[in-house]
């Protein structure tokens, strides 16, 4: 799993790249998505403010995407790893989360994760080739 992390870490931090500060564009989103559309983890980029902070004092019932902790993770520069059931998505997951920040404000996220259950059929199916290939050699 550790290895997994790294890798949407370093996924994430490559499409991150690409973020030239400022409000985060619809090029750079369409660039994100068709990453997405090619890709094994599901990616996406969030711009919304109530999605990136903890909404406090206000809107406590509000379903935030990241905690406060994260969110100070993330305006201190540093890629966030979750691992286990998210609510938002109803899965568990493996996930990496990198800043967008912009003058010290954090103007987005890249969010890249994978659902446990993939990585699981993923694992079976490389078993069983494997024990296949064994078998016949």
């Amino acid at each position: 799993m550790e290895k997994l992390k790294t890798d949407l870490v370093n996924e994430a931090s490559l499409l991150g790249a690409d973020y030239s500060g400022g409000e985060i564009s619809e090029d750079f989103k369409q660039k994100v998505e068709w990453f997405n559309s090619k890709n094994d983890s599901e990616v996406f980029v969030v711009n919304n403010p109530r999605e990136l902070s903890a909404c406090l004092p206000f809107e406590i019932n509000y379903d935030t995407l990241i905690s406060e902790e994260e969110r100070q993770m993330l305006l201190d520069g540093k890629a966030v790893e979750k691992e286990g059931y998210e609510k938002r998505f109803e899965k568990n997951i493996v996930a990496a989360i990198i800043p967008l920040i912009d003058e010290n404000r954090l103007e987005g996220i890249i969010y890249t994760y994978i659902p446990v259950d993939s990585i699981t059929v993923l694992f079976k199916e490389f078993a069983a080739k494997w024990l296949a290939a064994v078998l016949l050699f």
